[in-house]
């Protein structure tokens, strides 16, 4: 990584293009409980950092709503 200096003394990091491929193997890991109300029609998501994620999967795997991924 390589810092460049900028206006107002502040720093940018500047990744080389290598690295820029696998920013998501930079990411941690977190754990979230399965949502969703079958009664109500909402379909299985997870909530990370208040916002609601799905997929096509997890849309129609109501066994995992109450369970931690």
């Amino acid at each position: 990584m390589v810092f460049v200096g900028c206006a107002g003394g502040q720093l940018l990091a500047w990744l080389p293009e290598v690295r820029r491929r696998t920013l998501c193997l930079m990411q941690s890991a977190r754990h979230c409980r399965v949502r969703g109300y079958l009664a109500l029609g909402v379909r299985p998501h997870v909530n990370l950092f208040g916002v609601r994620y799905t997929c096509a999967v997890l849309a129609s795997s109501a066994p995992l709503i109450g369970q931690s991924l």
